[in-house]
């Protein structure tokens, strides 16, 4: 099928009339063949221009449908159901008779990839989407389904999701599907907790000392009777619930309602206490949204100054500066940068940190981040020990760390000549006037030529006296080379 893209200068085709009118009236003083030729070529110019500026096309549209699947893979949608909408988009594929048909898999959450690009045959691609799941953009997925579609064929999307979106508008991009002729056909992904078990909420105290027991409260909410295991964590430590059982976890078994289970916890190292419980069903169908069974709290322990010291060399570097901190009575732990851990929980449990001669590059942005965070937020100090490592030389220039230090570690952009003044006192006694030793030039001439290659090298900012005991004292500018008295 062919196309104009713009059939308004098909009006244009009108000057034939007028170029037919004129040729006609001259059709005597030629020659018939040749008057023919002229007004055939003058006709097939005019058809030519026309032809160029409505711009055709000819357009081939297949018989065959490019169908994408749009499958949500947000916090929002429970596990089962994500396989349910996978098996359920399989089965579409499986059923395609047509060998022109194509199919595509895109998945989306925060943002949308391609899991599968249009194929003809095969199977869709089992990876799940990488990104992070705690938003859901469908706009952005039905945005890329459809433009990876072939132009040529008929285009089809199969949206799956519960349609819980907090990003973008999905009804924008339906409305411009629609005005391209694209249907988006919507699959709801619907689900009831009839049985479902949620961490409603984990309680520790604030503030603690070193050597106190503290009560963990975890508060689980059941809608229908359900066992299952309970898990702790300090700062990413697994905590051995139950020591006279195998594994670390506690078994519980709840009834309908809520229940509360204490977990008595030891207090023994001063700093941040970041505490995780963890409920894991026995069975998958006594629980069926996993991201709310999880409930954390944090408990600070106040303990006596204690200051971390990052050294790459393994102490050697850092011990004048330990053993001055002990014979202090301040508790100093050295680690290497391996060991800097990317938790601010962690940071927090020392009254200052000293980085000894540490290159930028041995640590990660995320601990270059914390740093900065723990100095401008938590108000905790910041030494950093120079070395051929250290500062701008070891990188830090531009890094997070940077803006919290006290020294700007760039180098001026500008240099700044400071003025200044020299004297210079010549001899001028007798003995100038013998040649030096090994040299036919005079004492005297030696004398003047260094004092003037001096001036010479000077800005000309700078100032410049001399003294003889004949000439008296003189003030001279940078022109100034000629100096003393020569024999």
């Amino acid at each position: 099928m062919v196309t104009l893209e713009h059939p308004q200068f098909l009006l244009l085709l009108l000057l034939i009339v007028p170029i037919v009118f004129l040729a006609w009236r001259s059709r005597g003083f030629e020659e018939p063949g040749r008057w023919w030729m002229s007004l055939v070529l003058r006709l097939l110019v005019v058809a030519t221009l026309v032809g160029s500026l409505t711009e055709p096309s000819i357009v081939r549209r297949s018989e065959g449908v490019a169908t994408a699947f749009v499958l949500d893979r947000s916090a929002s949608v429970p596990a089962p159901l994500l396989a349910d909408s996978r098996r359920f988009a399989e089965a579409l594929v499986g059923a395609k008779t047509d060998p022109k048909d194509r199919f595509a898999l895109v998945t989306v959450a925060d943002g949308a990839e391609i899991s599968t690009p249009p194929a003809a045959s095969g199977s869709l691609s089992t990876d799940e989407f990488s990104g992070s799941r705690e938003a859901t953009d469908l706009a952005a997925g039905v945005r890329r389904a459809i433009s990876i579609l072939p132009p040529e064929m008929l285009k089809r999307v199969v949206l799956l999701s519960d349609g819980n979106e907090n990003s973008g508008s999905v009804l924008a991009e339906a409305e411009h599907a629609a005005a391209r002729g694209i249907p988006i056909d919507v699959v709801p992904l619907d689900f009831t907790a009839e049985n479902e078990v949620l961490v409603e909420s984990l309680r520790a105290p604030l503030r603690g000392r070193p050597g106190q027991t503290i009560d963990l409260r975890v508060v689980l909410r059941s809608l229908r009777a359900a066992d299952g295991t309970l898990f702790l964590r300090d700062g990413g430590r697994l905590i051995d619930l139950d020591p006279a059982s195998p594994g670390a976890g506690l078994a519980v078994a709840l009834e309908t309602g809520v229940r509360t289970i204490v977990l008595p916890f030891p207090l023994t190292d001063a700093g941040t206490h970041r505490f995780e419980a963890i409920f894991e069903p026995g069975e998958r169908s006594q629980d069926l949204v996993v991201e709310n069974n999880v409930g954390t709290a944090v408990t600070f322990v106040e303990g006596p100054a204690r200051v971390l010291v990052i050294d790459p060399s393994g102490g050697a570097e850092s011990a004048p500066l330990v053993s001055a901190l002990s014979q202090a009575s301040i508790p100093a732990v050295v680690s290497s940068p391996n060991d800097l851990r990317a938790d601010g929980a962690y940071l927090s449990g020392f009254d200052a940190i000293v980085l000894v001669n540490l290159p930028r590059w041995t640590i990660d942005s995320e601990v270059d981040r914390l740093l900065r965070a723990y100095v401008h937020d938590l108000g905790g100090g910041l030494l950093v020990l120079g070395g051929p490592e250290a500062l701008g030389a070891g990188g830090w220039i531009a890094s997070e760390v940077a803006d919290v230090l006290p020294v700007e570690l760039d180098p001026p952009a500008t240099r700044e000549y400071l003025r200044g003044s020299v004297a210079i006192v010549l001899d001028a006694s007798g003995s100038m006037q013998t040649p030096a030793m090994g040299a036919f030039a005079h004492k005297q001439a030696m004398a003047n030529e260094s004092a003037a290659a001096g001036v010479r090298s000077m800005s000309p900012l700078e100032r410049v006296m001399h003294s003889t005991p004949v000439l008296p004292m003189t003030a001279y500018g940078k022109e100034a080379v000629s100096i003393g008295r020569q024999g």
